[in-house]
């Protein structure tokens, strides 16, 4: 064979090599790059559910402590409210469903549940109480505690019945309105008067409006 024949035949072999590599070449680089992409996938999908995991668990965290908050703040209700399972169970519910439509929290709503039951407010009138407290401590200077512990222990005094207390806490507010005293002002000098007052046969709203003036 001749020189010329052989030195052919040799670059047709180098180029078909140099072919080959170059489609092995690119053939890789494909390879390497799919591999790169599913493993940014990959990444991405672990992160996303990463993430949504630890949204759940937080999720499941918070519902689990506001059960444990509720569960503490109720026990503290049942240790000052005396009455039957059912009355209980319907106590309660009548709480847990303040905190769903009233701005306070579970914990907030049971202490004044608490203080109503430790003042001597009877079972069964322990929600409508707890409401109207948690109303005032809304609308007026006063905290709910603050208004359970002063009007319970004036309606004590009085004698005021179950169904008077709304009005009591209505013409509270209304003289805190309109008066010159607030209505924690009025209220204090209203539990150091309402022995006397009732006395003489003066009025709940009376002492109030006493009270005010003076």
């Amino acid at each position: 064979m001749s020189d010329r024949r052989v030195r052919v035949l040799l670059d047709l072999v180098a180029s078909g090599f140099q072919a080959g590599a170059a489609k092995a070449k690119q053939a890789t680089d494909d390879l390497i790059g799919s591999l790169e992409k599913n493993q940014k996938a990959l990444g991405d999908v672990s992160t996303a559910m990463m993430g949504t995991g630890v949204a759940a668990l937080a999720g499941v965290g918070a519902v689990a402590k506001t059960a444990m908050d509720w569960g503490s703040a109720w026990a503290g209700v049942k240790k000052t409210v005396d009455g039957t399972d059912e009355q209980l169970r319907n106590l309660e519910g009548s709480l847990r469903e303040m905190a769903r439509t009233m701005p306070a929290t579970h914990t907030e709503i049971a202490a004044t549940a608490e203080a109503a039951g430790q003042l001597g407010v009877a079972t069964e009138d322990v929600a409508s109480f707890t409401r109207t407290m948690i109303m005032l401590g809304e609308t007026t200077n006063l905290t709910a505690d603050e208004a359970a512990t002063s009007i319970a222990q004036i309606s004590n005094i009085m004698g005021t019945a179950a169904g008077d207390v709304d009005r009591f806490a209505a013409t509270l507010v209304k003289l805190g309105n309109n008066g010159a005293s607030t209505e924690a002002e009025i209220l204090n000098l209203a539990n150091r008067v309402a022995g006397a007052a009732q006395i003489v046969g003066m009025s709940e709203q009376g002492v109030l409006a006493l009270s005010n003036a003076m």
